[in-house]
């Protein structure tokens, strides 16, 4: 809890400092994980696409994958990507077009896919899209694409250090905003303690300035000065 001596005007400025903090740290966290998902929703659809438009490629050709042109990296433009066909039976692959081997194939995961459906799941440095075939032409295959995530990695850190930067100035502003902001709204107050300092107790006649009239300081100051002419009036009696 604020010290109970210092002023209202600085437990104000204090408060606001704080609020402002944690809006910014939410606001800055918030946009963050919205551009990540973002992109990555944008990602997980593109490859889904892809997924999709390899295996229409595959059953045009009655699922003959050597007579198939599997070439979406260029008619997609999506780059770097790889493609990776796998019989479900025996986890050997049918076909690949230098997929990186670091992506093991995991018989647990594509025994419990979904035929039809497509999935995705992520490495420390690959984004992995899958479905299983189950159709006259081929059976029990598995189709998946690849891309690198370095790239997404790259921009989401360029992003973090882009608010990194961008928070602290923001943060500077609205705190100076803020001060500017209490300045204005006291200075009456600090005008109206600074006119009751100088009334003397033997001059009861003087009278605080009307700054405004209808506003709170306006009727502070109305207040006041009746105040005091009704102490002047008791005085004279």
């Amino acid at each position: 809890m604020l010290n109970k001596n210092i002023s209202i005007k600085t437990k104000l400025f204090l408060l606001s400092v704080i609020m402002q903090a944690i809006t910014l740290v939410i606001f800055s966290y918030s946009l963050h994980k919205i551009l990540e998902i973002s992109i990555f929703d944008k990602i997980h659809s593109t490859l889904k696409v892809i997924t999709l438009n390899v295996v229409d490629h595959i059953l045009e050709q009655n699922g003959n994958i050597k007579l198939s042109r599997l070439d979406e990296e260029k008619e997609y433009d999506f780059k770097p990507l790889y493609i990776r066909i796998i019989d479900e039976k025996t986890s050997n692959i049918i076909y690949t077009t230098d997929f990186p081997k670091q992506i093991n194939i995991d018989t647990k995961k594509i025994k419990n896919l979904k035929k039809g459906v497509v999935s995705f799941y992520a490495t420390n440095e690959h984004i992995i899209s899958q479905i299983k075939i189950n159709s006259k032409q081929l059976k029990n295959t598995v189709v998946q694409i690849a891309t690198s995530s370095r790239n997404t990695t790259a921009t989401l850190k360029n992003l973090f250090h882009i608010l990194m930067i961008i928070t602290p100035i923001i943060f500077i502003i609205s705190i100076l905003g803020a001060m500017y902001l209490l300045n204005r709204a006291f200075q009456p107050v600090e005008s109206i303690l600074q006119n009751l300092n100088n009334i003397q107790a033997n001059d009861l006649s003087q009278r605080l300035p009307l700054i405004s009239k209808n506003d709170e300081i306006g009727r502070l100051t109305h207040e006041i000065n009746s105040l005091l002419q009704r102490l002047e009036i008791s005085f004279d009696k």
